[in-house]
């Protein structure tokens, strides 16, 4: 079965858009990159996740609109949307959201810090024990170590008959 070339040049001019629809699903991608994930792995992970939503799609598209052949110029013009997009109003919207998320995480950062400040310091008046605890230790181990010289010395008075002064 022959593929007219009204329909390959249509399915080419339609790959252009889905090339620009995979390119703003890479700008949600990148977003949540961006503002959630932090360590390569994650990154290399989502990169993979996006690599096989993109090729299922493809494929899906091939599939609808050329009975199941996968044409170089499909992928060309998946391609070409894609990186005319990401070379144009890509960056004009990564310019815009990237500065948002910088903002967003110093007020996260600052509302923790606020919030570690505020429980220790609750934390230190309602329960003592928590943050005096090595004082605490000091001095049942000077009372430990008191007693213990003590017996010793009672233990050496009883043997010589001397009095403790006590």
């Amino acid at each position: 079965m022959e593929i007219d070339f009204y329909i390959q040049s249509q399915a080419f001019l339609y790959s252009l858009l889905f090339g620009v629809g995979l390119g703003m699903l890479y700008g949600i991608f990148k977003f949540i990159r961006v503002a959630f994930l932090s360590t390569k792995t994650a990154v290399i992970i989502a990169d993979i996740i996006f690599m096989l939503v993109a090729s299922i799609a493809l494929f899906l598209y091939s599939l609808a609109m050329l009975y199941g052949y996968v044409r170089i110029y499909i992928v060309f013009g998946a391609l070409c949307g894609f990186l005319a997009y990401r070379f144009s109003l890509g960056k004009l919207i990564s310019r815009i959201y990237c500065p948002i998320i910088n903002a967003i995480n110093v007020i996260i950062q600052k509302i923790k810090t606020k919030f570690k400040k505020i429980t220790k310091k609750l934390l230190k008046s309602s329960n003592n024990i928590l943050y005096n605890m090595s004082k605490k230790i000091d001095t049942f181990r000077n009372k430990r170590i008191g007693l213990s010289v003590r017996k010793k010395v009672k233990a050496s008075n009883e043997k010589g008959k001397e009095k403790t002064a006590d």
